[in-house]
């Protein structure tokens, strides 16, 4: 069996979804003759952890964590005991912690480069050589975000000469809210260079970032390609329905400002409630994942606290069941720069799930997948009257237990399984 370090920052036990790719390739990549050998950060200050997930993976695994001066990692550490301690889902840092985080993400996009994790680089690339000496490497994988881990990755591949996949998992220079000036941009832009020039593969995990960066790389072109986030058919199993009395939407994952915000999705709800006040108590929205106080606020003013309820971060089991248990999946993605090539990773889920999806879009990848799959309703991420149109439609739907998508079993193309086997076989070309 080769080995293949896997440089990801993220990984379980934190959870959310910043750590599910990673986790999920280094769980398959063993059935197709390679040993993951996992190098992250030790525990940091993040919104969640979900333990259970490294159950997941088989024991052929080695994981390696690393100390780091990021301001996530001191942030940990300077965390009061009975908050380190713990590990709920979904359990908020004290306000104190989360004031100076939320100060510490505005100083960050100034001072911070390549990202806020840059304390990390010298940790990973020391305890990478160390790994490569003991463990004699075959290959190098790294993910970003965070983008240090390319960073990292370059420096020992070109040390060690060991060939290297470098995995977007989002655009690296693009993102007009993350550079405050042409500077940092600049700056971004020459590291991504250097990056798809010396990785011997580049992946990504949907095709319009794959088209971004082969028409700005062209002579790079033939070695980037995709490979998408899909779904573990794994977390399908076993599932017992929840049931619910009401017509009941379901969001799972955070709202990110200032573009992937829920506030024309409220607003429209509370239209098509005030039009139709006999629903209001047949109907129910719940949000899984974390809402910053704006939101929160938004709620209350649009006087929607019945309706809609803040069920906070739970564990993947629980994320799945409620999803696969709703009348229908909210997805969204806003307006902005760059928006066309947006794909959130629940997507996958959402089509697992065989669901009606209120898909809130710009033109681009992921309203095309959602029309190509006939798996929901699609308007413009601002259209109040679009949304208010498909919530009606849904609703509809659920009174004369109507289909209102195309019903699909199985995604054979998305299984996560057959997706690290496409990994399996890039590491197996670039190390012969």
């Amino acid at each position: 069996m080769k080995n293949v370090l896997m440089i990801v920052y993220f990984f379980p036990p934190l959870g959310s979804v910043q750590v599910l790719r990673a986790l999920k390739f280094a769980k398959y990549l063993p059935e197709y003759g390679w040993r993951p050998i996992i190098l992250a950060v030790k525990d940091i200050s993040h919104y969640y952890r979900d333990p259970g997930l490294l159950n997941e993976l088989p024991d052929s695994v080695i994981i390696k964590r690393t100390e780091s001066l990021d301001p996530f990692r001191i942030l940990r550490i300077l965390q009061p005991k009975t908050e380190k301690a713990s590990t709920h889902p979904g359990e908020s840092p004290q306000k104190k912690f989360q004031s100076f985080r939320d100060n510490l993400n505005l100083i960050n996009k100034w001072i911070s480069l390549p990202d806020s994790r840059f304390g990390w680089y010298p940790f990973a690339v020391s305890s990478g050589r160390s790994l490569i000496q003991e463990y004699g490497i075959d290959a190098i994988y790294s993910a970003c975000p965070p983008n240090i881990c390319h960073l990292a990755a370059m420096k020992l591949s070109h040390q060690y000469q060991i060939p290297w996949v470098a995995d977007f998992k989002d655009m690296w220079s693009d993102y007009p809210h993350i550079h405050p000036t042409q500077w940092h941009r600049n700056k971004m832009l020459k590291w991504e260079s250097q990056i798809i020039r010396q990785a011997d593969s580049v992946i990504t995990v949907n095709p319009g970032i794959t088209r971004d960066l082969k028409e700005r790389y062209p002579i790079f072109k033939d070695k980037i390609q995709t490979i998408v986030h899909g779904f573990d058919p794994d977390e399908q199993k076993d599932l017992t329905p929840l049931i619910f009395d009401k017509f009941t939407l379901v969001h799972t994952g955070s709202f990110f400002e200032p573009r992937q915000i829920p506030d024309y999705f409220l607003k429209a709800l509370k239209a098509w409630l005030d039009k139709n006040p006999e629903k209001k108590g047949r109907t129910q929205v719940l949000f899984i994942g974390t809402l910053n106080n704006r939101h929160k606020q938004l709620i209350k003013d649009l006087d929607l606290g019945s309706i809609v309820i803040l069920l906070g971060s739970m564990d993947r089991k629980k994320v799945i069941q409620h999803q696969n248990s709703a009348d229908g999946l909210i997805l969204l993605v806003g307006d902005g720069k760059r928006s066309e090539i947006v794909l959130p990773a629940k997507t996958w889920e959402y089509l697992a799930s065989n669901k009606p999806i209120l898909c809130m879009a710009p033109k681009g990848v992921t309203r095309d997948l959602i029309v190509n799959h006939q798996a929901g309703k699609v308007t413009e991420p601002s259209n109040v009257e679009g949304i208010i149109d498909i919530l009606e439609t849904f609703y509809q739907a659920y009174l004369h237990k109507g289909p209102l998508t195309k019903v699909k079993n199985q995604y054979p193309e998305y299984d996560r399984q057959s997706l690290t086997g496409h990994l399996a076989s890039i590491l197996n070309v670039i190390s012969e």
